[in-house]
């Protein structure tokens, strides 16, 4: 598995390379609204809980775009089926319906993980009201973002790489 690169930068002060953020083909024809890996606690509504997710838009070349939909329409047209299905035996086999019922859970887990699983080469892993904390599959976007972005590159102990502030001049801390 490959290692991911993180920065971290201010929540309003971020800009993106003129590179998709997957292949790195240049000047990318399109973009995709990517939601945050992490939801915090918005409401309760009658049988669950809503959770507000972040979400930023990311350029992307068509190419690469069209994939991650295309299994974002695989995942729908697999929860649909799945659900009919399970039904439909359900009645036709006369199975309890703790058998029904787990039979459309296992298809609609498959079908959410195919629909909300990245496969793009960015996440935004961590978000709060100051910073936004994105991953990126390929170093060099991150590299690139980072600079754009105004952060420094960061080598820690154990020899990772990570973006971080510019060191503050008053307080003399960085990262």
């Amino acid at each position: 598995m490959a290692t991911w690169t993180n920065v971290s930068v201010p929540r309003h002060a971020y800009r993106f390379p003129d590179l998709c953020a997957d292949c790195l083909k240049p000047h990318p024809e399109s973009s995709l609204r990517l939601k945050s890996d992490l939801g915090y606690f918005k409401r309760y509504y009658a049988l669950g809980t809503v959770h507000e997710h972040l979400q930023v838009q990311v350029p992307f070349c068509k190419a690469c775009a069209a994939r991650q939909l295309r299994w974002t329409r695989i995942g729908q047209c697999l929860l649909v089926i799945g659900l009919v299905a399970s039904v439909v035996l359900g009645v036709e086999l006369h199975l309890p319906g703790w058998l029904t019922g787990s039979i459309a859970m296992i298809l609609g887990v498959a079908a959410f993980w195919l629909m909300d699983r990245p496969r793009l080469g960015v996440r935004v892993l961590y978000y709060d009201k100051n910073n936004i904390i994105f991953s990126f599959k390929q170093p060099q976007y991150g590299h690139d973002f980072a600079l754009l972005s105004g952060q420094v590159e960061v080598v820690l102990p154990d020899g990772r790489v990570m973006y971080g502030p510019k060191k503050d001049s008053q307080t003399n801390e960085a990262l």
